[in-house]
């Protein structure tokens, strides 16, 4: 059978073979079986029973010719040589569907769509509130539902389908739900300018102890704050607090006055809370870096618009391990 160059974006061809007929869920199934690793993570994927979805690689394997995995024991799915080829192509493809589908949409003014989001104080105002901005001028119908919840409920409003994204911590997630990478954050003492802290390389718990602390309220159990505070209950260190607020600004507000300390997650590019008036020292050496990642529930697929708002927000994130932004971690 004669075989058929076809370019991807990455300036490597694959053959495929003259006639093969595939369709789109084949494809889907494909992809979320390399990306996933197995044929039971990917029929939740793409919301079809197993053996539907082994039927799907069966055909698509016989339709080109070729083996596309490498079956590892009773679960794991690793692609063959050929398969990473013909990945590159079902990746390219259904990239260039979304923009497909985007494009007529746009020419059509079919941009009309509910999304609901929910992050905490800090994520919304430092963190997301750029994206927000781009989304509203690009889809200006589409109706955008923010609320300000800490990690735990935000998770909880998810799960009871109140919301369609929740933004949270990889060690926050629970495994029923789908997440994408979306930065790295650190642990940091936010200090006002020039305080002693800035000067001592990596310090300690002990030193630290010694500044009255600011905090977030009680309740925000996931607070970076929380953590330290934690961690001077396990060494036996007197936690001195001075403020508990209800949200980032009014932490940094009393901080930049010098009246006390704090510790928040920030994300590799810094915050940009009062400017030229806060000193942040990173705690990576006592508090490893996590990542922030955008959740959304297995079970429901999400609609056009909440795809649109989440490829808003990945733009120009490049995840760990170089998969793509619309690649999903089932955790």
């Amino acid at each position: 059978m004669e075989s058929l160059p076809v370019e991807t974006g990455r300036n490597r061809a694959v053959l495929l073979p003259c006639g093969v007929d595939m369709d789109w869920m084949q494809l889907k199934s494909f992809y979320h079986i390399a990306t996933l690793g197995s044929i039971t993570r990917a029929s939740e994927a793409v919301h079809r029973s197993q053996p539907a979805v082994s039927q799907q690689l069966r055909a698509l394997e016989e339709e080109l010719g070729f083996s596309l995995f490498e079956r590892l024991g009773k679960q794991k799915m690793v692609l063959t040589a050929a398969g990473r080829r013909f990945f590159l192509f079902t990746e390219e493809t259904l990239r260039l569907h979304r923009e497909m589908l985007s494009d007529i949409n746009a020419v059509n003014d079919n941009f009309h769509g509910r999304v609901v989001v929910s992050a905490a104080s800090a994520t919304l105002g430092l963190m997301l509130s750029d994206s927000v901005r781009k989304f509203k001028e690009r889809y200006p119908h589409a109706e955008l539902t923010l609320f300000d919840r800490h990690p735990g409920k935000g998770l909880e409003l998810l799960r009871e389908g109140k919301v369609d994204l929740a933004i949270a911590l990889e060690s926050q997630v629970p495994r029923h739900f789908c997440s994408y990478w979306w930065l790295r954050g650190h642990f940091v003492l936010m200090l006002p300018r020039g305080h002693e802290l800035t000067r001592i390389s990596s310090p300690g718990l002990e030193k630290i102890s010694e500044y009255p602390f600011i905090k977030l309220i009680p309740n925000v159990r996931y607070a970076a704050s929380h953590k330290l505070e934690q961690a001077f209950f396990d060494m036996g260190l007197t936690f001195r607090l001075f403020l508990e607020a209800g949200n980032i600004h009014l932490m940094g507000e009393y901080v930049r006055r010098g009246l006390g300390i704090s510790m928040v997650l920030a994300p590799e590019g810094g915050l940009e809370l009062f400017p030229g008036e806060l000193d942040y020292v990173p705690m990576d050496h006592i508090f490893p870096p996590e990542s922030v990642r955008i959740c959304c529930r297995k079970e429901a697929p999400l609609s056009p618009m909440v795809r649109l708002f989440l490829e808003t927000v990945l733009e120009g994130v490049n995840p760990p391990g170089g998969k793509g932004k619309f690649s999903p971690v089932q955790v």
